[in-house]
């Protein structure tokens, strides 16, 4: 997942932010040349994608949350990045007030809760329009548990 630190402009050291999208390709090289199959090689660059976002994610509003989650579960992938974040974030930021692991379980709670939210029968059938209103209903239900 921190393949993309290799690739950080020396400019930027030592410091490696943005190193989450250049780890992408190198990861999909890699399970590409290992001959791995598909869902590990995008699991390996969602990975390295998206594991500084979910270290973010009890910082961010309800409609980024919204995306990430609805992102991760149509790959499958949304248990495995946040165990990836646990497992990256323990026994370092040792004053961080988020426990290893407790991310995990706010993005777990968070996808139960969006997933119950249902469109109205007068939103079904629009096309993008019925997106647009389920992902605004998912914002809406995560900002009110919020609260």
């Amino acid at each position: 997942h921190d393949l993309g630190k290799a690739l950080t402009p020396p400019e930027k050291w030592p410091s490696h932010h943005g190193h989450e999208k250049y780890g992408e390709a190198p990861a999909r090289e890699i399970g590409l040349r290992l001959r791995m199959p598909s869902v590990y090689i995008e699991a390996g660059v969602t990975g390295a994608a998206e594991h500084m976002r979910a270290r973010a994610y009890p910082e961010m509003r309800p409609g980024p949350k919204v995306d990430m989650l609805t992102r991760l579960e149509a790959k499958g992938l949304t248990s495995r990045v946040f165990r990836l974040e646990a497992a990256d974030s323990a026994g370092r930021h040792l004053d961080n007030p988020v426990l290893p692991g407790e991310i995990q379980r706010m993005a777990k709670r968070d996808l139960r809760d969006i997933l119950k939210v249902r469109l109205p029968q007068d939103k079904k059938d629009l096309g993008e329009k019925s997106g647009e209103a389920l992902r605004q209903l998912r914002c809406e239900a995560l900002a009110a548990l919020e609260r």
